[in-house]
């Protein structure tokens, strides 16, 4: 398995024991090995194919980062649809990467309860997303974390494409929400 857990200390809420990938790894290996505490859609909205990095101590702010990555073709349902021979990827879509990144990366710290993506602060496009780029990077970096009721992340990131930035978003924000299993446990 590429999911190298590190331990520094006995996990506890408080210092829930370390994740760390550094190899590409399959999003279902991820979702699998994680699956009690990761919400990420299925299907075709499951926009993710892998993992390239993941650092829960690292990033811009030392507060996390991951690195994922997803595959293009011409095949896919949205370039179909946006738009007929001009096939561009959905800035929308972009973003529910970056969020759905976020959301791996906060479902390693182990919270209860539902993901929901929150919004977004400043969004730049800066270059169009194109099937022929084959792929694009999800580069993400928590900001703020907090827990009390509930859990917010807040962070920036980028898609880039052939290692230039197509897309830039600060503030993205991702909350954990107490379900009713959760609720009734405390």
């Amino acid at each position: 398995m590429s999911i190298a857990t590190e331990y520094l200390g006995a996990p506890s809420a408080q210092h829930p024991a370390q994740v760390y990938i550094d190899q590409p790894t399959s999003i279902d290996e991820v979702v699998t090995r994680f699956e009690q505490h990761i919400s990420l859609p299925v299907g075709e909205l499951r926009m993710l194919n892998r993992v390239l990095h993941l650092d829960q101590q690292g990033g811009e702010f030392n507060k996390g980062r991951i690195v994922t990555e997803m595959d293009l073709h011409q095949d896919l349902w949205f370039f179909k649809s946006h738009f007929p021979g001009d096939p561009i990827m959905p800035g929308c879509l972009v973003l529910e990467c970056l969020w759905q990144s976020l959301g791996v990366l906060l479902a390693l710290r182990e919270v209860p309860g539902k993901g929901r993506a929150l919004g977004a602060g400043d969004i730049r496009l800066l270059n169009e997303i194109l099937p022929s780029a084959e792929r694009v990077q999800f580069d993400v970096s928590i900001k703020r974390f907090m827990q009390r009721g509930f859990a917010l992340a807040v962070a920036n990131g980028v898609a880039r494409v052939n290692g230039d930035i197509a897309f830039e978003a600060e503030q993205i924000k991702i909350g954990i929400f107490p379900d009713a299993d959760t609720a009734a446990k405390k």
